[in-house]
C-alpha cells in the first residue's frame, strides 16, 4: 500500500484518536474533532489490508468513537460530537442524529466492536420513532418527500428537523446491511432518494434543496455508492443520476477539498482533507487488485 498516504492520514489524527477536520465558523476557521469525520474515514479504511501504521490509526479512531457514544441509557447512539466534549463555539447542544448513528454504528459492527444486533436496535429504537409520519408529518416540506421517510435528528421536540436525502441514504445503507429492507421507512426513503436524485439531475444547482446538510453532491455520491455496496440495490437509479452531475467533473482532492457538510444555513461548513486521503488510499489499493 501507499506508505506516503498512510503516513499523511496518521498525521491528521488528534492525540485522542479523532481524525481532524476544519470548520468555518463566525470565529474563523477552527480545528474540529468530531465523531462524523472519524466514522467516515473508518468507512473508507474498512477492508484495506493490515498494516502497522494503518492498524494503529484504525485502533485509535475506534477507541475515540467508543468513548464518544451516548451514555448507556441510549445504547448504540451518536451525535456529531462526543456529548462530554462539545466545541467551545457551539451555542446549543445538538441532538443525537441518524447520520452519525448510522455511519458510525455500521462501522463498529463491521469491525466487530458492536454485535450485529446493534443495527436492529438502532432501527427499532432510533430510526423508526423519528420518521415523518403521524404527529411528525409537519416536517415534510416538499412534494418529493413522501410520508414515512427518516428525519435527521432523534427528537420529537417542536424544533426544526429537516429531511436530508444523504442522511436517508446512510439510514438505508444500515437497514440493507442488517437485512431489514422490510422495515418501515426503507421503501419510502428509497423512493424519495431516487426521485430527488433525478430532480437534482435536472436542476444541478439546487443541491442543498435535497441535501440541506451537504453543500456538495460528492458526499451524496459517496453515500450512494456505499449504500448500493451494502445491498441497497434499489438506489441504483439515484446513483446513476448523481454520478452524472456536472459539479462532480471538477477536480477535488486533499489539497483543495470540497465541502463535507454544513449547517442548514450554510454558514458553518466543514472540510476534511483526511477523508480525501483515505478515499485515495482505498482507490489505489483496489485499483491495484484489478
Amino acid at each position: 500500500m501507499n506508505e506516503a498516504l498512510i503516513t499523511a492520514i496518521r498525521r491528521q489524527m488528534s492525540p485522542g484518536g479523532a481524525f481532524l477536520s476544519t470548520v468555518r465558523t463566525s470565529y474563523g476557521e477552527v480545528e474540529d474533532r468530531n465523531c462524523f469525520v472519524s466514522g467516515l474515514v473508518l468507512r473508507e479504511l474498512a477492508g484495506l489490508p493490515t498494516h502497522p501504521e494503518l492498524d494503529e490509526a484504525r485502533r485509535l479512531a475506534t477507541a475515540f468513537l467508543l468513548r464518544s457514544a451516548y451514555p448507556q441509557i441510549y445504547p448504540y447512539c451518536f451525535a456529531f460530537w462526543p456529548p462530554q466534549y462539545p466545541p467551545f463555539w457551539l451555542r446549543t447542544a445538538l441532538y443525537a442524529d441518524a447520520d452519525d448513528t448510522c455511519v458510525i454504528g455500521l462501522e463498529l459492527v463491521r469491525a466487530g466492536h458492536w454485535p450485529a444486533e446493534a443495527l436492529e436496535y438502532i432501527a427499532d429504537n432510533y430510526l423508526q420513532p423519528h420518521r415523518a409520519t403521524g404527529a411528525l408529518r409537519h416536517h415534510l416540506r416538499h412534494e418529493w418527500q413522501p410520508e414515512g421517510v427518516f428525519l435527521t435528528w432523534f427528537t420529537t421536540a417542536d424544533a426544526p428537523n429537516p429531511i436530508d436525502c444523504c442522511v436517508n441514504t446512510n439510514a438505508v445503507a444500515l437497514l440493507a446491511r442488517a437485512g431489514l429492507k422490510a422495515a418501515p421507512g426503507y421503501a419510502e426513503a428509497c423512493t424519495m432518494i431516487n426521485t430527488a436524485a433525478h430532480l437534482l439531475a435536472r436542476h444541478p444547482q439546487q443541491v442543498q434543496h435535497f441535501t440541506p446538510y451537504y453543500p456538495h453532491p460528492g458526499e451524496w455520491l459517496h453515500a450512494l455508492r456505499h449504500a448500493v455496496a451494502a445491498g441497497a440495490d434499489e438506489l441504483q437509479p439515484a446513483l446513476a443520476a448523481v454520478a452524472g452531475l456536472p459539479q462532480l467533473a471538477a477536480a477535488t482532492g486533499p489539497e483543495i477539498p470540497a465541502p463535507l457538510c454544513s449547517d442548514v444555513s450554510g454558514d458553518i461548513v466543514w472540510t476534511a482533507p483526511v477523508l480525501g486521503l483515505a478515499r485515495e488510499l482505498r482507490r489505489r489499493y483496489f485499483q491495484s487488485l484489478s
